[in-house]
């Protein structure tokens, strides 16, 4: 699996699981910081993606990086992603009391606690991936494709096992009779 791809990859996953944990809060008023916080790795992700891409640091795995193109760019990169993280989660800790979800009975078998389990999930497997993508920047050596085999497999079988079961459950009622 080429780096460059994956790199690609990471930001849509994290993306996807903004998009449902958006449509939570919209039907229950959860998830208020966990969107906020997706949002800011999501974007911070697309420019690390960027970053990986121009930088030209994984010349050496892959075939479609570009070419080094000079310390300015690779400093300027830099600089910008520790500045996306420190602004985005500073202004998020700054408006922390606006950004608290509504109280609300703890439902265990509903569908948002799915969808919890399922971003969950997702970020877990973009971490897998991000991991394998980031190796060569800190160690010479490369991922092989049996890597993501072996340890995105099992977390796939677990979010369509999360799917099939959260289309029994409905929005913030704990109900276990499914039948």
């Amino acid at each position: 699996m080429d780096p460059v791809e994956n790199s690609s990859l990471v930001p849509w996953i994290t993306s996807v699981a903004l998009i449902h944990t958006l449509l939570a809060q919209r039907r229950s008023q959860k998830f208020v910081r966990t969107n906020f916080s997706l949002a800011i790795v999501s974007f911070f992700l697309v420019v690390y993606s960027t970053f990986l891409t121009r930088s030209g640091i994984l010349g050496d795995s892959s075939v479609h990086s570009f070419t080094d193109p000079g310390a300015n760019v690779y400093w300027l990169l830099v600089a910008f992603l520790g500045s996306i993280v420190v602004v985005g989660f500073g202004l998020m800790y700054r408006r922390r009391k606006d950004l608290r979800p509504q109280a609300a009975e703890s439902e265990f078998a509903s569908r948002e606690t799915a969808l919890g389990a399922g971003t969950i999930a997702l970020l877990l497997c973009a971490a897998v991936i991000l991991f394998g993508t980031s190796l060569p920047i800190v160690s010479k050596t490369t991922v092989e494709p049996a890597f993501y085999d072996a340890t995105t497999l099992p977390i796939g079988i677990a979010i369509g096992l999360l799917i099939g079961f959260s289309l029994f459950l409905q929005w913030g009622v704990d109900d276990w009779n499914l039948c």
